[in-house]
């Protein structure tokens, strides 16, 4: 019989299991550019709403993001589903690890291989 090396998993996780974050008003500031009263999620963007004031007077903006970008600025582990306000703070909620595609650069770099072999193993290359 051949003797196998375990396996070791350098792709995206993905995955159903449900997470919660937590991160301050001016984290989500810095990332969205303005002080959001309402953060929605569609199509792979998020979408901010936030009060303008221009002419003298106070309008409803809204800002729209792509999900990756604020994810990764955030340290989100995967995009958000939903985004509430509490205290000084935002509580971001999603479900699973990453997109659940490609490489997870994160694995890659905690493996210790060489990156011929890091790309051999994530996607099978021979």
């Amino acid at each position: 019989g051949s003797s196998r090396t375990p396996s070791l998993s350098l792709t995206s996780r993905g995955g159903n299991e449900p997470w919660q974050e937590t991160r301050s008003q001016r984290e989500v500031e810095a990332v969205l550019g303005a002080r959001p009263s309402q953060v929605s999620f569609r199509a792979g963007k998020v979408h901010s709403l936030y009060a303008q004031y221009k002419e003298n007077a106070w309008y409803d903006a809204i800002s729209t993001l792509p999900c990756e970008v604020v994810r990764s600025m955030l340290k989100l582990p995967s995009c958000p589903v939903s985004a509430e306000p509490k205290n000084a703070a935002w509580i971001f909620m999603g479900k699973g690890q990453g997109h659940g595609l490609g490489l997870d650069v994160s694995a890659a770099k905690r493996s210790g291989l060489m990156a011929k072999e890091i790309l051999r193993r994530a996607y099978r290359a021979n």
